[in-house]
C-alpha cells in the first residue's frame, strides 16, 4: 500500500464514530429511500460499516455493494454535502444466497462530513467504503 493511501486512510479513520458515540455523527448520509419508513441517518462507524443509528451500541448495517460520490460539496448547517449513489442488500435479506443483484435497491442520497473533518477529501471517503464493501455480508 503506498504511504498516501495509508495517510489518507488514516484521515479517514479518524473520523469514524465508535458505536457508543451518542448521536453526532463525524461522517454520515442519508439515502432517499422508495419507502418512508426507511429513510434514516447512517454513520461511518469504526467497523467500516454505515450503521443507521439507534441508541449507542445498536444499530443495522447498511450492506453496500456500490458507492459513489456523483456531485461536487455544498455547506449545509456548518457540514459538507455530497451528492451520492449507493446501491445496497437490504436489511430483510439476511441470508448468503440473497446476495444477488436482483436483490439490490439503487438510492440517491447525501454524504455529510463534519465541519471539524473539512480538510478530508470526499472520494478519500468513496475509497474506503469500496474498499470494505467486499466484507459486508447479511
Amino acid at each position: 500500500m503506498k504511504l498516501t493511501s495509508l495517510i489518507t486512510e488514516g484521515g479517514v479513520k479518524s473520523a469514524l464514530n465508535k458505536p457508543t458515540d451518542g448521536h453526532h455523527a463525524n461522517i454520515r448520509m442519508t439515502l432517499d429511500r422508495n419507502f418512508d419508513a426507511k429513510n434514516a441517518w447512517y454513520r461511518l462507524e469504526t467497523d467500516g460499516w454505515f450503521r443507521r443509528y439507534d441508541n449507542p451500541g445498536r444499530g443495522f448495517g447498511l450492506m453496500i455493494r456500490a458507492f459513489k460520490i456523483s456531485g461536487r460539496g455544498k455547506v449545509q448547517w456548518k457540514d459538507t454535502g455530497y451528492t451520492i449513489l449507493v446501491s445496497y442488500l437490504p436489511n430483510e435479506f439476511d441470508n448468503m444466497d440473497d446476495d444477488v443483484p436482483a436483490n439490490y435497491e439503487k438510492a440517491k442520497g447525501f454524504l455529510y462530513v463534519d465541519e471539524k473533518f473539512s480538510d478530508l477529501d470526499p472520494k478519500d471517503i468513496e475509497k474506503f467504503v469500496q474498499k470494505r464493501m467486499k466484507t459486508y455480508t447479511p
